[in-house]
């Protein structure tokens, strides 16, 4: 195990030590073996570029060893191209390989994958720049004969692929794969779809995330779809944002008469397939599905419309092809000037509850179609499917400016019914964001011993009843089995702006020591009954043994909120939570 270097302004091709580097990276990656690291010299932008035959990555690392390629350091930026005819510019077949900070270059449009995944497991492609690639994808998975697995994309860019007018080229996609996450990237401009896994031939796709990646297009029609699985199970695709789809026409890159959604599901797609917590504006469609699925906490927002010959299915969501068995859930639409939803015929059993829709257009349902809709809020709309407890309304009072969260005086807050998902206060809001309006949590500790001497708390409360407490401590110590913490602070203004702070921990051993001395807690809205308790605490230590929490979990919703928050101030947005 150890670092090699490979400089292609050296004088000769050296034993990879960084005093003699080797001078080329491809004649060099079977020297390579479990635990080393291959840095490759560059410079500063806009780089250096290393014309390089194949590069097969055939060795394998191990388990905490595996072997990896990256650029030297900060500055020195590395730009791979092809000089094969293959137009493939690294394969990997080999287990256990990192791909870190590489710039791929497609020699304009040349290459035909520039990352060829070829029965190899346990990847990781990171950082890396991948762009004017040629072919299907520039990040291919190979057939059903040469499956790869446990392979992870994380924050690359990639963008500019083309192949032909009448042919797809994708950012990243195949035909086989499994157990594989593409996380944080960003993919762009692409003639054909973001993410696709195609069934053109027989292949397998099971186990994939799809989750926080910018997905969008400036290229109008030449571009189909953000995400598409034509095949594949076990499907999560979740806190992405995606813009700019329109129907695809096949003049100028794609294979055309493609609606223009951001997600689509087809016919071959199975298992669990979970929709969730995406931004989708500046489309002509937001989903297309064809498979059961779960569709929740969604905002798609001023949607634009498109007349082209075809254009007839675009839709918020449109099911057709048999869909059937999907749920539709605390999805919020808004401004969406073509069809709000369109279920064609031989689709049934869709449950639509706890959807808030505003300024939404029609709704098309054909014959034979079976759905229940129920606890659903409509808000100044063309169509609506009103069930015996939906809200009604002309304006659901969204924060407003890009901020689909809503104000404390909004009839969509507590007006929906529990479907399972998370929510605060006697019933869940409607739409896609949660409030905390009027609400509060508490945690429950039971201790084997306390000592109490002195503690002081001051509380406001935010609801009209308050409840008053005295305590008196000076230390305390408790031992438990299974812990989970939560804090949450809120400060309210007339119901327009909510401030959150969220603090969650997981851990097999965990031992907090916290010390303070006059601790003051306070929640303050502008309109409340308030009751004071007051408390001083000088010490509380508590330990314990297993605490289990789902920090994940509560961590991603806060951003998300987040995101929602500062929608009006920056392009890139997350999804609901």
């Amino acid at each position: 195990m150890g670092d090699f270097y490979v400089d292609n302004e050296a004088p000769f091709d050296g034993d990879g030590s960084i005093a003699t580097p080797w001078d080329n990276i491809a004649g060099h990656t079977a020297d390579l073996g479990a635990g080393d690291t291959m840095r490759i010299r560059g410079d500063p932008l806009p780089g250096r570029i290393y014309t390089e035959a194949l590069i097969d990555c055939t060795n394998s690392g191990t388990n905490g060893n595996p072997i990896t390629i990256k650029s030297y350091g900060a500055g020195e930026e590395v730009i791979i191209v092809s000089s094969g005819v293959s137009g493939t510019v690294l394969r990997i077949t080999g287990d256990w390989w990192v791909l870190d900070d590489l710039r791929f270059d497609g020699d304009n449009y040349t290459s035909n994958r520039q990352i060829y995944l070829y029965g190899c497991n346990h990847v990781e492609i990171t950082d890396c720049e991948l762009y004017k690639n040629g072919g299907d994808c520039a990040i291919l998975f190979a057939g059903v004969d040469h499956i790869s697995t446990y392979v992870t994309i994380d924050g690359c860019t990639i963008y500019d692929t083309y192949k032909n007018d009448t042919s797809d080229s994708a950012g990243i996609g195949g035909e086989s794969g499994a157990n594989i996450t593409i996380t944080n990237n960003t993919i762009y401009d692409f003639r054909g779809d973001g993410v696709v896994f195609y069934r053109d031939n027989p292949g397998t796709v099971d186990d994939v995330l799809v989750e926080d990646n910018h997905v969008y297009t400036t290229l109008g029609k030449c571009s189909e779809n953000a995400i598409d699985f034509k095949r594949g199970t076990n499907i999560t695709i979740r806190g992405n944002v995606m813009h700019g789809f329109r129907y695809c026409d096949s003049t100028c890159g794609g294979s055309g008469g493609g609606i223009g959604a951001a997600v689509i599901v087809q016919n071959e797609a199975a298992g669990t397939i979970l929709i969730e917590e995406n931004i989708i504006y500046d489309c002509t469609s937001g989903f297309k599905l064809t498979r059961p699925c779960t569709l929740q906490k969604n905002l798609l927002y001023d949607f634009v419309s498109d007349m082209l010959t075809g254009a007839w299915m675009n839709a918020g969501v449109c099911i057709t092809e048999g869909g059937n068995n999907i749920d539709i859930l605390n999805n919020t639409f808004s401004n969406l000037p073509e069809k709000l939803f369109r279920f064609t015929t031989a689709t049934g059993n869709i449950l639509i509850k706890n959807n808030l829709s505003y300024l939404t257009n029609r709704i098309s349902i054909n014959g034979g179609v079976t759905y229940t809709a129920d606890y659903n809020g409509w808000y100044s709309v063309v169509d609506s499917l009103v069930g015996p407890n939906d809200t009604v309304g002309v304006n659901p009072q969204f924060v407003g400016g890009g901020d689909y969260h809503l104000q404390a005086t909004s009839t969509a807050i507590d007006a929906g019914v529990d479907v399972g998902l998370p929510f605060s206060g006697p019933a869940p809001d409607l739409g896609c964001y949660e409030t905390d309006f009027g609400t509060s949590t508490s945690t429950t500790t039971t201790s084997t011993s306390s000592t109490t001497t002195s503690t002081s708390l001051t509380t406001t409360s935010i609801s009209t009843s308050s409840t008053s407490l005295s305590t008196t401590s000076t230390s305390l110590t408790t031992t438990s089995t299974s812990t989970t913490s939560t804090i949450l602070s809120t400060t309210s203004t007339s119901g327009t702006s909510l401030s959150t702070s969220l603090s969650q921990s997981t851990s097999t051993s965990l031992s907090t020591s916290l010390s303070t001395t006059s601790t003051s807690v306070s929640t303050t809205s502008s309109s409340t009954t308030s009751t004071s308790v007051s408390t001083t605490s000088t010490s509380v230590s508590t330990t314990s043994s297993s605490t289990t929490s789902s920090s994940t979990t509560v961590t991603r919703r806060l951003r998300f909120w987040l995101r929602g928050t500062l929608a009006a101030r920056y392009e890139v947005r997350g999804g609901c939570g």
